[in-house]
């Protein structure tokens, strides 16, 4: 599997998402067992040093001498890091009606680059000009960015009634020389496919906002309103 996502994007340069759709399209399973793929776990791959080729020259650099001495200097090594995140994990009490329950927080730091450790693991398999041209290939994608307006429910306040998941903004015009029309969409049926989410449809931000605003200052002010539940029809 990891050698087709580096053949399909380093030698034949389709896009990740390109990828993803045809993993998904021939039952590919993923490596948590999902149905469905992320293209941000196939840029990880791509990313992975574990599947770059490295020259004993290169891990010698990279490792003590100790290490080096029991590497066979004729053959390739992939790199694993060691030490990349610090975690903490505390616990916090709750209280609920049924009385005081406790639940762990986990909190994951990244490290700086000089604190990792470099670990030599077999040889993957995979062409240097595979990964290198994938890298390349990758190396300046971007989410797109949704500064064009202030999104009063993005960020994990608006969920999809259909699937359960997060709902992601988005825009959209008929033509060139129309305005923009802000939508909240599902983001498994735009990243899946319509057949992933039952949702029929995304919805006006302009129509929403204020149904959610009215139903959420009501609620402060102690004022009786309505609840501003969006429908499926």
């Amino acid at each position: 599997m990891v050698r087709c996502v580096f053949r399909m994007v380093g030698d034949e340069g389709l896009a990740l998402r390109a990828v993803r759709r045809t993993f998904e399209c021939e039952g590919v399973p993923t490596p948590n067992g999902q149905p469905w793929w992320n293209t941000r776990a196939l840029k990880d791959i791509v990313l992975d040093d574990c599947y770059r080729p490295h020259a004993f020259e290169e891990i010698r650099e990279l490792v003590t001498a100790d290490v080096a001495a029991g590497l066979d200097p004729d053959k390739l090594y992939g790199v694993w890091w060691y030490n990349r995140r610090h975690t903490t994990t505390r616990q916090v009490a709750e209280h609920r009606p049924e009385g005081r329950r406790y639940r762990r927080i986990q909190q994951t730091v990244k490290k700086p680059r000089s604190e990792w450790v470099a670990v030599p693991v077999p040889h993957a398999g995979i062409p240097l000009k595979w990964v290198d041209a994938a890298r390349e290939r990758v190396k300046h994608n971007r989410q797109p960015s949704s500064a064009d307006r202030f999104w009063e429910l993005s960020g994990g306040v608006l969920y999809c009634g259909g699937c359960g998941k997060r709902m992601g903004p988005d825009r959209a015009r008929r033509s060139p020389d129309q305005p923009y029309y802000f939508y909240y969409r599902c983001n498994t049926k735009h990243k899946r496919g319509k057949d992933a989410c039952p949702m029929p449809k995304s919805f006006r931000a302009d129509r929403l906002e204020p149904l959610v605003w009215e139903f959420v200052s009501g609620l402060l002010r102690g004022v009786p309103t309505r609840c501003g539940r969006v429908s499926k029809g």
